[in-house]
């Protein structure tokens, strides 16, 4: 908003503002920023953030040369791969790279 003798000169020449006052006497600013601290006090507490979760990790299961060939023969005799993946607890994909 343009107050006194920048609004007259704006009406005389609508193209031509030669300045914006935006701080001192005609500035809100002040007020504004007052309004803000007392809201602030007001306000309630933030809470304390709980950490994060921490993820735990996949354990991870190795097959000992002996249970490789153990798991061959089990396989070769007819047992299902996915049976033989829930018996070694390891993944179905790792029981196919040993067959």
């Amino acid at each position: 908003m343009i107050y006194g003798t920048e609004r007259r000169r704006f009406e005389l020449h609508p193209l031509r503002v030669s300045r914006v006052v935006l701080t001192g006497a005609r500035s809100k600013q002040k007020a504004q920023f007052r309004a803000l601290q007392d809201q602030l006090a007001e306000l309630p507490a933030r809470p304390e953030a709980a950490p994060p979760p921490l993820r735990s990790r996949q354990r991870q299961r190795r097959l000992t040369p002996a249970q490789v060939i153990e798991l061959v023969a089990q396989y070769q005799a007819g047992v299902d791969m996915h049976a033989l993946a829930e018996q070694w607890v390891v993944h179905r994909t790792t029981v196919a790279g040993h067959i």
